[in-house]
């Protein structure tokens, strides 16, 4: 996955940037690939229990008296 934030003038550039990583990178190297895949783990671990604590608080302003 490849993600990026860019502004509309730089819109294109950040498209550029994401074909050359996604085409140009080598994956020769074991301890890279365990590194990469060991950030991604750790951004969607971070995200999903952002989320939770989110909903979790949704939900008990629903259910409370305060409301």
């Amino acid at each position: 996955m490849v993600s990026g934030k860019a502004t509309a003038a730089r819109a294109g550039a950040l498209f550029g940037l994401a074909a050359q990583m996604l085409t140009e990178v080598q994956l020769d190297s074991p301890s890279r690939v365990v590194e990469m895949l060991t950030q991604s783990l750790s951004s969607m671990e971070s995200a999903a229990s952002t989320s939770g604590a989110y909903a979790t608080s949704a939900l008990g302003s629903r259910l409370s008296l305060a409301g």
